[in-house]
């Protein structure tokens, strides 16, 4: 959480806060056509909720560009020119805080299978998602690469545990 304020928005985060932005103030998914909306808008929730203003004007986009993943970037950082860092830092919160779940879910899942040496399987698992530098580097970035990790972690667990224990409770996580 420390370091969210450090470094400069990356390439794809300059495109994929603006389409969760854009998302979710028109409710139109065009404007994630090229990925996966979930993580897009679940960084641009902060924002949003938030009330960050808009502190500089709109960028004239013409209407076939609309929806464009780059335009709207640029467009972004002109209506939010004031405050184009701390928008990202509220919006990098979020990875963060799903890269903490992931490892606490990969922790509880290890000690579960290994229930002999459930403390030191658990400390693996965890640590093999909290401390590897690659991951480090992604984990506190708007992007869609750490969501889907967790998200599809989460749905492995929620598929092992119903196969161990079927019922509708499981069923339906």
């Amino acid at each position: 959480l420390t370091s969210l304020r450090g470094d400069s928005v990356t390439a794809d985060e300059f495109a994929h806060l603006p389409a969760g932005w854009n998302l979710l103030r028109t409710g139109d998914y065009r404007y994630c056509e090229y990925n996966p909306p979930l993580m897009n808008l679940l960084s641009a929730l902060p924002v949003v909720l938030a009330g960050v203003k808009e502190t500089g004007p709109a960028m004239p986009v013409a209407p076939e560009d609309r929806y464009g993943f780059w335009v709207n970037g640029y467009d972004f950082m002109s209506r939010f020119q004031g405050n184009y860092q701390d928008v990202f830092v509220r919006a990098r919160a979020v990875t963060v805080l799903l890269v903490g779940l992931l490892g606490l879910l990969l922790f509880s899942w290890a000690r579960w299978l290994t229930p002999a040496r459930a403390d030191a399987g658990g400390l693996i698992a965890a640590g093999l998602v909290w401390f590897p530098p690659t991951f480090l580097a992604h984990a506190r970035l708007v992007t869609i690469g750490a969501g889907a990790a967790c998200f599809l972690a989460l749905a492995v667990f929620a598929f092992h545990s119903y196969l161990r224990c079927p019922d509708l409770r499981r069923a339906l996580l």
